[in-house]
């Protein structure tokens, strides 16, 4: 590679992060949740990655479970707390939890879960940390999964492609 060719894909990566955790947190500069989700406590129930976030393993998007999913364990719940309540109300109102979404790329970048996950056998804990176990929403996207040199780290050692087009529109 070129000097002038490696200089210009620095400063693009730069440029490219800059834009991605300016707009990792868009409206909530502070991450904050409308609900103190535990996803420790969730797991602990058998409740994986995937059935909360059905599109990781079929779309280009995670995505997040509708407030009617929620409302199927906790729709029995008897047991009330304010978060609870809090859940209750939206369902009863129709209306879906407000998340605050972590992780919005550039639109030169090109993504997909399902690519990730299903095709090239990543688990989700391998760009999202051990958010999993924590028992808050974590407060803000895990930075290594918006710094170009951390997905060409794992393309490098998975073998996956490093052409710029592969994952750059």
């Amino acid at each position: 590679m070129s000097r002038a060719l490696a200089l210009a894909a620095v400063l693009s990566s730069g440029a490219g992060l800059a834009v991605a955790v300016s707009s990792a947190v868009p409206g909530d500069a502070s991450g904050t949740q409308p609900l103190p989700f535990n996803h420790r406590i969730h797991g602990d129930n058998g409740i994986g990655c995937t059935d909360c976030h059905g599109g990781a393993e079929g779309s280009a998007v995670a995505g997040l479970p509708r407030t009617a999913f929620c409302m199927e364990c906790h729709g029995e719940d008897t047991a009330t707390t304010p978060d609870k309540d809090r859940l209750k109300a939206f369902a009863e109102a129709g209306r879906e939890v407000p998340w605050v979404r972590l992780y919005r790329l550039p639109a030169h970048v090109v993504f997909s879960h399902e690519r990730h996950t299903a095709l090239g056998g990543l688990a989700c804990d391998r760009c999202h940390g051990d958010h999993g176990r924590s028992e808050a929403p974590p407060p803000h996207p895990e930075y290594e999964v918006l710094f170009m040199d951390g997905c060409l780290r794992c393309h490098e050692a998975k073998g996956a492609s490093l052409d710029c087009i592969a994952c750059h529109r």
